[in-house]
């Protein structure tokens, strides 16, 4: 399992990765819940889609430059969307 942490003075971000055999799972506290937030939800659903499967297919999400293309998706998701 991976664990990316990624805190800045206010927020951190929780992304728990468990891939195996070609699959995997992915949780994280990047959903509202509020359900007002419906759209951003949305968003964050694709988004983690996205984080599984680069896992899936091998990435390494834990080198520094793919965490900090993640904080900055994750904010900008949030900025819209919020």
């Amino acid at each position: 399992m991976k664990t990316i942490r990624l805190k800045d003075v206010v927020n951190e971000i929780k992304i728990l990765i468990d891939v195996e055999n070609g699959g995997g799972k992915l949780t994280s506290n990047l959903k509202s819940d509020d359900p007002e937030d419906a759209d951003y939800n949305n968003a964050i659903d694709g988004f983690e889609c996205l984080l599984l499967s680069l896992a899936c297919a091998g990435m390494d999400l834990l080198q520094e430059a793919t965490q900090e293309a993640i904080w900055s998706a994750a904010e900008t998701i949030a900025n819209n969307l919020l």
